[in-house]
């Protein structure tokens, strides 16, 4: 909602702290209840905000900001459309306890980031 494109502010931060990594944590639609914040999908071919709402932001990768990057999504938005025929095909749907699910993801990536380094 800022107008300035994700990639360009990750940029800045890049270039600004000459940094060596860049770890990249996003929510991800999926097309099942089960998988809403229980799961995690890592990669480190980068991302591409908005892409799970059809907001499709430039991609954000080790060639598009000169450093490596891992990717991190968790499943936190689900379309109703996918849930039941006929729902409206802009509703976007998420768990009524998303802020403790985030909080959740949040001490799981850390510890694993910790871990990772030591």
């Amino acid at each position: 909602s800022t107008g300035i494109e994700t990639i360009d502010m990750v940029k800045m931060l890049v270039d600004g702290m000459n940094v060596d990594i860049v770890i990249i944590i996003d929510s991800l639609t999926t097309n099942s209840l089960n998988r809403l914040g229980t799961s995690f999908q890592l990669t480190t071919s980068g991302m591409s905000p908005g892409s799970g709402v059809n907001r499709f932001g430039k991609r954000i990768c080790k060639e598009s900001i000169q450093v490596p990057c891992i990717s991190c999504g968790i499943p936190y938005m689900v379309f109703a459309s996918d849930l039941k025929a006929g729902a409206p095909e802009d509703l976007i749907l998420s768990p009524k306890d998303i802020q403790d699910n985030v909080s959740t993801a949040g001490v799981i990536i850390a510890r694993a980031i910790k871990e990772s380094v030591q």
